[in-house]
């Protein structure tokens, strides 16, 4: 129904999948409020961007859309500052900031900011990530029907934990709907032929852990029908099958 995706190079998905000129480093996260948006780390608003544009574009009512939420590694740059306040004995971190550290830290500010209590599962998986997530998200859809938002992304991780200038800050986030009783159509599974037309990306998002969505979500908008990997590259990695409404 909606996708939405924000990078520094590229603040939104376009129909040919070339990311418009530079933006601001931090995105303007219309969804949280004010006050949410202050304590809100960067990882949180990017999230909350990329939700955001997908709810617009696909008409969900936030208020009772399940979310799930999927990060490979979190807010690693919280956990850093948290680790150097410990390390520099400079006593317990910050209270916002050990908010921030933990997995779920944008879910929850995003059911704080609809009002939704609607079921919000969190998932850190690596690189698989992605795959397990629409999973996540299609079973949901084939018990329940209806609507479900799933949002994946992450930041660089910073030294000492790994390497600051790997990839840029991006999320990316996908409005899928299914008549009730209808079961889910997306196809999620193991290919047998490999991984079908893959959308070429922007060289600093191919080392990104949000890859493989960023690949669906310029497949979506390019309207690639085939087989998508959601892998790393791997030829028995997981992957999507787009196919025509019916």
């Amino acid at each position: 129904m909606g996708v939405g995706l924000w990078t520094p190079q590229g603040p939104r998905l376009t129909a040919a999948g070339a990311p418009p000129a530079p933006t601001d480093a931090v995105p303007a996260s219309a969804l949280l409020p004010p006050a949410l948006r202050r304590r809100a780390g960067l990882l949180s608003r990017i999230v909350a961007e990329a939700v955001g544009q997908a709810a617009s574009e696909g008409g969900a009512d936030l208020r009772h859309t399940p979310i799930v939420y999927g990060s490979a590694y979190g807010e690693t740059s919280a956990a850093v500052e948290m680790m150097g306040a410990f390390g520099e004995g400079e006593g317990l971190p910050s209270p916002i900031t050990f908010h921030n550290s933990v997995h779920n830290a944008p879910a929850g500010y995003l059911s704080i900011a609809t009002g939704c209590h609607a079921f919000s599962p969190s998932i850190a998986a690596g690189p698989e990530t992605t795959a397990m997530a629409l999973i996540e998200a299609a079973c949901l859809l084939h018990h329940r029907g209806g609507d479900v938002i799933v949002a994946l992304g992450d930041e660089p991780v910073p030294r000492p934990l790994g390497d600051t200038d790997a990839y840029p800050p991006g999320a990316v986030a996908f409005h899928l709907r299914v008549a009730p009783g209808r079961g889910a159509r997306c196809r999620i599974g193991v290919p047998r032929r490999g991984p079908g037309q893959l959308p070429d990306l922007p060289s600093e998002l191919a080392p990104h852990p949000c890859a493989p969505a960023f690949r669906l979500a310029w497949a979506v908008a390019r309207t690639v029908r085939g087989t998508i990997s959601l892998g790393t590259g791997e030829a028995d990695g997981w992957s999507v099958s787009l196919e025509p409404a019916r």
